[in-house]
């Protein structure tokens, strides 16, 4: 039961870890996205590089581009080694996200003033996130692995004390009808059920005896 629950627990809290990282990347494309408008409705190229080139203190952020009204491509931002460029995942004027391999996408229209003017994709690595996650199951792994063994231990341990006193019981009771020596009687030792058997147990020997 307990090693169901972890395992609940911990599909619950990746799934959290990824939800967490989707909600982080599409507020920094709305964020980018309000500061694009105004350079891609004067049809300013430049300006709109300019602001995908502050994608740069993102390290997760591998690249992003931005498409006019038409699909055609205005601009594009690429971290160093990341030279492909994202494609629409969906309708243009609909916002979509996409979790593709090692990467995360996000497309997010551009409205001004009620008109599409068109929509930027930001194309996110899932490297940190997925070393997070290997980290914390890791974690969990071992985690069980000492519960398992506590959990071992203590079962042996309770089962000597328990099964001990009986074994001796059945031992002597085993002895007496072999032998007919009612002289023989089991140490007491703690305060428990089995003690109070024993005591029985001794006391039916001295009414036999």
């Amino acid at each position: 039961v307990i090693i169901i629950g972890i395992s609940f627990i911990t599909y619950r809290d990746i799934k959290t870890f990824k939800t967490d990282m989707l909600h982080s990347t599409i507020m920094n494309t709305r964020l980018i996205n309000e500061y694009i408008i105004s350079p891609l409705t004067f049809g300013d190229a430049e300006g709109v590089l300019d602001i995908l080139n502050s994608l740069e203190s993102l390290p997760n952020v591998t690249s992003a581009c931005v498409f006019n009204e038409s699909d055609k491509l205005v601009s594009y931002y690429h971290r160093d080694g990341d030279l492909s460029l994202p494609a629409l995942i969906g309708a243009d004027s609909v916002s979509h996200f996409k979790f593709d391999g090692d990467f995360l996408l996000v497309q997010e229209p551009i409205f001004y003033q009620g008109t599409y003017n068109g929509v930027i994709i930001i194309k996110a690595s899932l490297e940190e996130l997925n070393l997070k996650i290997r980290d914390y199951v890791l974690t969990i792994i071992i985690l069980i692995s000492i519960l398992l063994l506590v959990s071992t231990f203590l079962a042996n341990w309770l089962q000597k004390i328990i099964t001990k006193p009986i074994v001796q019981l059945k031992e002597v009771a085993l002895n007496i009808s072999t032998s007919g020596d009612y002289s023989i009687r089991l140490e007491k030792r703690g305060e428990d059920e089995i003690s109070d058997l024993i005591i029985s147990f001794n006391n039916m020997l001295n009414q036999v005896q």
